[in-house]
């Protein structure tokens, strides 16, 4: 049996990765550590996304090895230079790896970790960059120099769908460096507590003042202008115009609270639309039982997390063609799971909103369909396609 040792570099304790590290550690062939320069996550911090200090309470840690290099400082954001340390190459020489693990192009740090010029570890990649993300003319040229440089020195990248493998073609990556392993996402855990009475669909609706009868759009995510949560708010209203018994709730918080509440107000939608603010990872799953679809209109979104835990759930989704998670092979897989429509074309949205409400055999396939797509992108099928690699794949590479 081929073993390796890894050593893993993240910015910060992140509630997707810290489950799929502790599932690495289970596994006899790896031995792992994991390194981060901030402490972000751990302990309640401000989160400039959702506008106010948050802390995800599931555990973060595991009984792997963890070093954070900056624990004393405090990060409202993660730009190029201030991800880096002096301490970062010696710590990770320490654990003697096969393989560094890094996470995005986007820090120095990481650049320092795939660039030493005395390694001896072969370095693995995970980003979730989309081919669907238009990018100034500048940084377009820059990219094309850059990225070629950058991806060059990557031995394997460890894919997340279709948008995201493009994106990594167009820099010249090789098909025989890129293994698929989907989007990290611990739905075993969201799926647990689904038996509790707290959780369940009738009860979050009774604290959501909603009926049973009423199709309940969700949204998840921050309330910031690439997300769009306005366009749910304006797709109630015309549902509701149209004679469609819907509603909406718009799960998270950000700095367009305001505006949408008021939106709502001045279109008399009071009573229909709940804003509960920032749910944690304990309760989330209640409000994906409680909703008929997810909505995603975002402009700009190189995968989409709400739409792969709406999914573990059954859930049809809307979804804008911007997302990178829409493809054929992907989590929204056009009229399989998902209906997509043109970012900001409004009356393509409804349309497809009221295609879902109205043809009841197509709701219930699509809702079969999510479920059948869930059941392959569990965190013990990607742990298990990632060991492999490493333990496996990689060494051949």
């Amino acid at each position: 049996m081929n073993s390796s040792r890894l050593c893993v570099f993240l910015t910060h304790p992140n509630q997707h990765f810290s489950p799929l590290f502790k599932k690495l550690h289970e596994e006899p062939r790896l031995k792992l550590k994991v390194i981060y320069m901030f402490d972000h996550g751990l302990s309640e911090s401000w989160d400039v996304g959702f506008g106010k200090k948050i802390k995800f309470n599931i555990p973060m840690q595991g009984n792997y090895e963890t070093v954070v290099l900056k624990p004393e400082v405090s990060v409202s954001d993660y730009s190029f230079f201030k991800v880096n340390s002096s301490k970062l190459i010696k710590e990770v020489l320490k654990a003697n790896p096969d393989y560094v693990w890094v996470f995005g192009y986007n820090s120095l740090a990481s650049w320092k970790l795939v660039f030493y010029p005395f390694r001896k570890y072969k370095v693995c990649y995970l980003g979730d960059s989309s081919i669907k993300i238009k990018q100034p003319w500048w940084k377009t040229i820059l990219k094309e120099f850059v990225l070629r440089i950058f991806f060059k020195k990557i031995d394997l990248i460890f894919s997340i769908g279709e948008s995201n493998e493009q994106f990594y073609r167009k820099y010249s990556v090789s098909a025989k460096r890129i293994c698929r392993a989907a989007y990290i996402f611990d739905n075993e855990y969201l799926l647990r507590d689904l038996d509790s009475p707290a959780l369940s669909r009738s009860e979050v609706r009774k604290e959501l003042k909603f009926d049973s009868n009423l199709f309940l759009i969700g949204f998840s995510g921050k309330f910031i202008e690439r997300k769009r949560p306005h366009d749910v708010v304006e797709l109630v209203y015309r549902l509701r115009k149209q004679g469609m018994n819907a509603g909406a709730v718009l799960i998270g918080d950000g700095k367009l609270r305001e505006s949408i509440e008021k939106r709502i107000r001045d279109l008399e939608m009071d009573e229909w639309i709940r804003l509960p603010g920032f749910i944690n990872q304990n309760r989330i799953g209640g409000y994906y039982n409680a909703i008929d679809t997810l909505c995603m209109p975002s402009s700009i979104e190189n995968f989409g997390m709400s739409v792969i835990e709406a999914i573990a759930f059954g859930k049809p989704v809307l979804v804008s063609d911007k997302l990178g998670c829409v493809g054929l092979t992907d989590i929204a897989r056009p009229d399989i799971n998902a209906l997509v429509f043109e970012c900001g074309n409004m009356n393509m949205l409804t349309q497809q909103a009221l295609n879902l409400i109205k043809d009841k055999q197509l709701y219930q396939r699509m809702s079969d369909e999510s479920r059948r797509i869930a059941e392959k992108n569990t965190m013990t099928h990607n742990s298990q396609i990632i060991s492999d690699a490493l333990c496996n794949t990689f060494s051949s590479l």
